[in-house]
């Protein structure tokens, strides 16, 4: 049995597979297996893939009979690996040669089910950034969803080593079609079960900007729809396991939502979708202003009232409250 399942998620990425492959058959630690989710690619990916599979006989590949999206991909994988621990790559990303070694390294020495590294970000003009994280609070469940609530943590699936439990056999909001905030979802209804995380900050993730990837693409109507079932079914784990931070998660749910709109995204077309998963009451006056404060909330009242004033108030929130961008 191998110690780490790696999941890597394939669809259209003919030009970057390999490389994120290159970078998990030469992993310091050999110990692992190689799961490819091929989500019913459209060009040379199914055959890089295999090229990979005939090479290496830790690589297995699945591919999806229809295109079923990032969530279902996530459960293939899961449903199909036999490792000790889980780790999802995405097939436009690497990793560091040391990754899966020194994230196990220290989830056997921490007893974690959960360990979480920085990143390296490529940018697409060349130069290079990083994501760097904390877990200030502590390292218990508790700790660690105050965390994501505060926005020290990140919400990535990726950058994270998990103890296999807290995947195998769970009840998460699976769904098909679904490529957008699935991480945010998942990151907390897996909050749910850990009970030790552990942060260590060294880059070992890397990250590619892929100007063809489903976050740099602009939202249509079923985007909007994920966007705000996840937010419904994080904001329902979070009640399950504090419900006094309700109000933090709250707040943190109305700014994804209000960076949507600022984005120039039609009011009509985000509260359709906002009402039609129960999160109609986010847009009270009263919820506004005690989560954004008085005068924001007023802003935002105005928004919803009229067409023209939410594009002067976007445009000067764009200007003077950058926090909210």
């Amino acid at each position: 049995m191998p110690k780490i399942s790696v999941i890597v998620l394939a669809y259209n990425i003919e030009n970057y597979l390999g490389r994120c492959l290159d970078s998990l058959v030469v992993q310091s630690c050999q110990d692992i297996e190689i799961i490819i989710i091929d989500d019913c690619s459209t060009d040379g990916t199914p055959g890089i893939a295999a090229d990979y599979a005939s090479k290496d006989p830790r690589i297995r590949i699945i591919r999806h009979p229809e295109n079923s999206g990032i969530l279902w991909g996530r459960k293939t994988g899961v449903d199909a690996s036999t490792g000790d621990y889980i780790m999802f790559v995405d097939g436009d990303d690497s990793i560091d040669r040391s990754m899966c070694g020194r994230l196990l390294e220290v989830a056997v020495a921490e007893d974690a089910d959960l360990v979480i590294c920085g990143a390296v970000v490529h940018k697409s003009d060349g130069t290079l950034g990083r994501k760097s994280f904390s877990l200030s609070h502590g390292n218990d469940r508790g700790a660690y969803l105050l965390s994501l609530v505060s926005g020290e943590m990140s919400v990535y699936v990726n950058m994270r080593l998990y103890r296999k439990e807290l995947w195998k056999d769970r009840p998460y909001s699976y769904s098909k079609k679904c490529n957008y905030f699935d991480d945010f979802l998942l990151t907390y209804e897996c909050m749910e079960h850990v009970n030790k995380v552990i942060y260590i900050d060294e880059p070992l993730y890397h990250y590619y900007e892929n100007p063809s990837s489903m976050s740099a693409f602009r939202l249509n109507e079923r985007g909007l729809d994920n966007l705000t079932l996840s937010s419904r079914l994080a904001l329902e784990a979070v009640s399950r396991v504090d419900p006094g931070m309700i109000g933090r998660m709250r707040q943190n749910v109305l700014r994804r939502i209000f960076a949507i709109i600022r984005k120039r995204y039609p009011w009509d077309a985000v509260m359709g979708s906002v009402k039609s998963n129960g999160l109609s009451g986010l847009f009270e006056y009263s919820a506004l202003r005690d989560t954004l404060g008085p005068w924001k909330a007023w802003y935002y009242y105005l928004v919803g009232k009229s067409p023209a004033a939410s594009i002067i108030i976007c445009r000067l929130l764009d200007w003077k409250d950058g926090n909210l961008k």
